[in-house]
C-alpha cells in the first residue's frame, strides 16, 4: 500500500466522493483540452459559466471585476446562472 491509497483509506465517504467528482472533471478537461490540441482548435470562445465551472471544480470562486472611472466594480454577477425562482 502506497501513501496516496493510506491517505484515501483515511478519508470519510463523503470526502472521497468529493475528490472522485473534482479528479473525474479534471480528466475531463484535461481529455477535452487533448482533443482540442488534436483538432488543432482553440477554446477562445469560452462561456462565463464554464469559466465559472472549472475554477470551482478546483475549489476555487470566479471574480470578474472592472475599472471605471478610477472605481472598481465585481460584476462577478455576469458569471453566476440565472435560477429561475
Amino acid at each position: 500500500m502506497d501513501d496516496l491509497d493510506r491517505l484515501i483509506g483515511e478519508m470519510s465517504p463523503y470526502d472521497r466522493r468529493t475528490v472522485a467528482r473534482r479528479a473525474g472533471k479534471r480528466l475531463a478537461a484535461i481529455g477535452l483540452r487533448a482533443l482540442r490540441q488534436f483538432a488543432r482548435k482553440t477554446q477562445a470562445d469560452m462561456k462565463l459559466s464554464t469559466l465559472r465551472d472549472y475554477v470551482e471544480s478546483l475549489g476555487g470562486t470566479l471574480r470578474i471585476e472592472a475599472e471605471i472611472g478610477g472605481q472598481t466594480v465585481d460584476i462577478s454577477a455576469v458569471a453566476r446562472p440565472v435560477r429561475a425562482a
